[in-house]
């Protein structure tokens, strides 16, 4: 995030112009030029501010919860007769509905 008292020096440090981009509009507010959107994005920024708002504890809980939750519903789906196709220590559950023996021959 950007804060500056002149609009006018953001223009000029993000001035970009390509015939793909969106022409300006007279009198209308161009963030596409008054923003880092053309620049290289800061992927990380949402895991830091998350670090930074709860910490690292909060974080490594919700993952345990995450986990948790994952292999619950695996077990649900098994006990509800559901086949699981996938085996990961992530909350990742894959399910197929079992095939009858029907439906094999």
């Amino acid at each position: 995030m950007f804060f500056a008292r002149e609009a006018s020096i953001l223009k000029r440090t993000f001035s970009v112009s390509t015939s793909y981009m969106p022409q300006s509009v007279e009198g209308a507010v161009d963030f596409c030029m008054t923003s880092p959107q053309w620049s290289r994005p800061f992927r990380g920024l949402r895991l830091f501010l998350t670090l930074a708002a709860i910490g690292r504890i909060a974080y490594e809980q919700q993952i345990d919860r995450d986990v948790a939750l994952g292999q619950e519903l695996a077990q649900k789906l098994r006990e509800s007769g559901w086949k699981i196709v996938n085996t990961t220590p992530f909350p990742v559950v894959c399910f197929a509905w079992p095939e009858r023996e029907e439906d094999a021959s």
